[in-house]
């Protein structure tokens, strides 16, 4: 039985209260996105994005990552109280392996989600004993949008994030392997926020 339920999971969870870590945080690697939404931000640890750039094939371009790839995003969100700042923290990333892409479109069905998901209850399972790990939330979703595309939010994209993350505390990123950007936003109407990423 499915650990996890994208609609029940999504209406219970809430940002729990923490002080922002300092984080070391790679600045060649920022995103590039306007902090609009100045009041969040989104880091990523190492083993999301490693497991994000093997999967797109971040610098290269390969018969695979000509066409656009997706996958979901694990990991906890957090409000610091004090700086009136809410955060998301990605820990890991699940790759979409059998989304099928185009040059500007990717559509993830129904075999996608469950194998995703599937994926998701067992690192569920495995990290049982972990109180780390117990608590991990599907955050939100990343896509690329490769060649010469830039990257934005597209009509598509607006539309997967209203449908599937329109939570205050889901985000979206955004990138493009072969020019080697991305982006990162947040919410329903996928405001753009700062996007980091953590050093080892």
């Amino acid at each position: 039985m499915s650990k996890f339920k994208i609609n029940t999971v999504s209406e219970a969870y809430k940002p729990e209260n923490q002080t922002e870590p300092s984080f070391l945080i790679d600045p060649s690697l920022n995103s590039k996105s306007k902090n609009d939404a100045k009041n969040t931000k989104l880091y990523i640890k190492p083993k999301a994005i490693k497991q994000i750039f093997e999967h797109i094939s971040w610098g290269q371009t390969t018969t695979d990552n000509v066409v656009e790839q997706g996958g979901v995003l694990l990991g906890k969100v957090f409000f610091d109280e004090k700086k009136n700042l809410m955060y998301g923290v990605v820990e890991e990333a699940l790759a979409g392996k059998q989304a099928k892409g185009s040059s500007a479109y990717l559509e993830m069905n129904h075999e996608v989600w469950k194998e995703m998901l599937d994926e998701f209850d067992a690192i569920l399972d495995k990290d049982e004993d972990k109180p780390q790990n117990k608590q991990l939330q599907m955050i939100g979703w990343y896509h690329t949008h490769p060649n010469n595309l830039s990257v934005f939010m597209s009509g598509t994209d607006m539309g997967t994030q209203q449908r599937f993350f329109s939570n205050d505390w889901q985000y979206a990123i955004i990138f493009n392997p072969h020019k080697q950007i991305w982006k990162s936003f947040v919410g329903n109407e996928a405001v753009e926020c700062a996007g980091m990423i953590v050093k080892e």
